[in-house]
């Protein structure tokens, strides 16, 4: 049952749906009275709830309230009485959560066991997940400036295309008025060539 809570926690996609999962998984196989996930920021001031299943007692999300926050922080489990227990979720030695559960008998060392490899696993893809999702925030950041570039790009475009279309009408407006001025030359040659080049001019 362990691998089925493993592969429904790894395959989840958001931390909220992996703490779901985490919390399911174990009601399958451990039986809790409430159970509940809190994310701790990195600001450690105030828990973020991602999940929380059946009927919790205490609702602590301020860590200050937190009287095993020393254990936790030392990835050390702390008994908050025979019937409630919370678990550190740990991930590359820094405390990010806690999973608390309350049994309606006093737990054992079989429910210790089970939770804390739950929490070890979830601990994990909480980690993985938040990287997931930093890593696509940023992408989705990169997309918008990434089309922002293209439309400046555009919009420089545009701007230069009317600069230049203004500069050629003027410089062929004066080529326009020289080449008539030539044209009224007496030199077949020169105003066979002027003629052709109004015509040039003409089409542009």
């Amino acid at each position: 049952e362990l691998h089925e809570i493993d592969r429904a926690i790894l395959s989840a996609d958001t931390t909220v749906r992996v703490a779901e999962e985490a919390l399911n998984g174990l009601q399958n196989m451990i039986s809790f009275r409430g159970g509940s996930i809190l994310l701790f920021p990195s600001n450690h001031e105030k828990a973020e709830l991602l999940a929380i299943r059946g009927d919790v007692s205490r609702k602590i999300h301020n860590l200050s309230e937190f009287q095993g926050l020393e254990f936790l922080t030392r990835g050390k489990n702390y008994h908050v009485s025979e019937y409630e227990i919370q678990i550190p979720l740990h991930s590359h030695d820094k405390l990010i959560g806690v999973m608390e559960l309350e049994f309606q008998q006093p737990f054992n060392s079989h429910h210790i066991g089970v939770s804390r490899q739950v929490a070890d696993q979830l601990a994990i893809a909480i980690h993985n997940t938040q990287l997931f999702e930093q890593l696509s925030d940023a992408d989705q950041k990169l997309q918008i400036l990434l089309q922002r570039l293209i439309e400046v790009q555009e919009a420089e475009k545009r701007h230069l295309a009317r600069e230049l279309h203004d500069e050629m009408g003027q410089s062929l407006t004066a080529l326009k008025i020289e080449l008539e001025q030539m044209e009224s030359t007496t030199d077949p040659l020169i105003q066979l060539r002027s003629q052709n080049g109004l015509s040039i001019v003409d089409k542009l």
